[in-house]
């Protein structure tokens, strides 16, 4: 795989299609990097780091990071220490096999959906109601945006002193100067902030790799990743979403794919076995 900015990498497979060999050239990685795996088709070794996983084929640990599964195959928690530092998260879904909650380090987001895919996210407000963090508007390659309800620093696009309104029930049409003589009116725009939207920016294979500011219109990249979605350059990914469009999950930094909408046909059809390779 030639990736156009120096880098190179080629990889071999055993013959149950168990990636054995990674190579690379012109990277931030090691040259080589040699993975083994058991009888089952459980990775064992991966360059020096070893790896544990259940009877199902569920990763339990990874150096880093410990794994709890659910009944359904569905990660329930993740207990990551990384430089010293501990954070739990752990994930509830519904009967549909799509996430609910993600508590993450004490806070826990709650996920609303519209079919397959995630609509809103809400977080615990004043008086334990739930209010909402975040919209999305969903185009038919996934998120086309994502607005942060939390962030209030975009002005409307209407700076004039006054504001619309629109005749209800009356006819049809706008009323520049105000809500006089219009009955049943209300405002459509009004002066002041809104909520700060960010929008997606996809690549070939389906991956957000960056966002476009929707107040500065300014482009902001993600790191680059390679073919299995690890990561090649430093950076943050400015958007909860990534390869492929996946959600990646803040705590267990491993890219959820089936538990939050996502097909997961649309990258490999591999079994979980292949979570390994999705590993921020």
């Amino acid at each position: 795989m030639n990736y156009g900015d120096g880098e190179t990498q080629s990889y071999s497979f055993d013959n149950l299609g168990n990636r054995i060999e990674k190579d690379d050239s012109g990277g931030s990685g090691p040259a080589q990097e040699l993975s083994t795996f058991d009888a089952a088709n459980r990775i064992i070794s991966r360059g020096s780091q070893a790896y544990t996983s259940d009877a199902d084929g569920n990763l339990l640990s990874d150096g880093a990071r410990t794994y709890t599964w659910d009944s359904q195959n569905r990660l329930a928690q993740c207990v990551s220490t990384i430089n010293g530092t501990s954070t739990t998260s752990s994930y509830t879904y519904g009967a549909d096999g799509l996430r609910r909650s993600a508590t993450v380090g004490g806070v826990t987001t709650y996920y609303a959906y519209d079919g397959q895919s995630c609509a809103q996210e809400y977080k615990p407000g004043a008086n334990s109601k739930l209010d909402v963090s975040a919209n999305y508007l969903m185009g038919p390659r996934g998120p086309e945006c994502r607005t942060d309800e939390t962030d209030i620093s975009e002005p409307f696009l209407n700076t004039a002193a006054s504001s619309y309104f629109h005749q209800i029930g009356a006819g049809s049409g706008f009323n520049m100067s105000g809500a006089t003589g219009y009955a049943n009116s209300y405002p459509v725009f009004a002066d002041g902030p809104r909520a700060h939207t960010s929008w997606y920016v996809y690549d070939g294979l389906g991956s957000v790799v960056g966002t476009v500011d929707g107040k500065s219109l300014t482009f902001t990249p993600g790191p680059k990743r390679d073919v299995y979605g690890i990561q090649r350059t430093s950076g943050t990914l400015p958007t909860p979403h990534g390869f492929v469009g996946s959600l990646v999950s803040d705590g267990a930094r491993i890219w959820l794919f089936a538990t939050f909408g996502a097909s997961p046909a649309r990258v490999f059809k591999r079994n979980r076995l292949a979570a390994l390779e999705y590993i921020v």
